[in-house]
């Protein structure tokens, strides 16, 4: 069986954002090691999302293509911006 690349990134940003994300619950908010495991978890998820919206439109699943945009939206409201300010 054979995936398409875009799956096996998807699947390892999502892969990432799993481990990254309980990385940065462990440290101490405000440490180095948060905010750079903080990070990658947002990267990660931009990933995760904007590569679930594409599969999802190239597979023809649309309730999934809300999922992936409504993943990307929150990842980049609630992430990316709060890292920024």
């Amino acid at each position: 069986m054979s995936y398409s690349p875009i799956l096996v990134v998807h699947i390892c940003a999502g892969s990432l954002g799993l481990l990254s994300g309980t990385a940065a619950m462990s440290f101490r908010k405000g440490s180095p090691r948060h905010v750079l495991a903080g990070r990658i978890f947002v990267a990660s998820m931009l990933t995760m999302g904007a590569l679930a919206a594409y599969l999802a439109i190239t597979r023809h699943q649309p309730n999934n293509i809300g999922g992936g945009i409504l993943t990307f939206w929150h990842s980049w409201v609630d992430g990316w911006c709060r890292c920024a300010a």
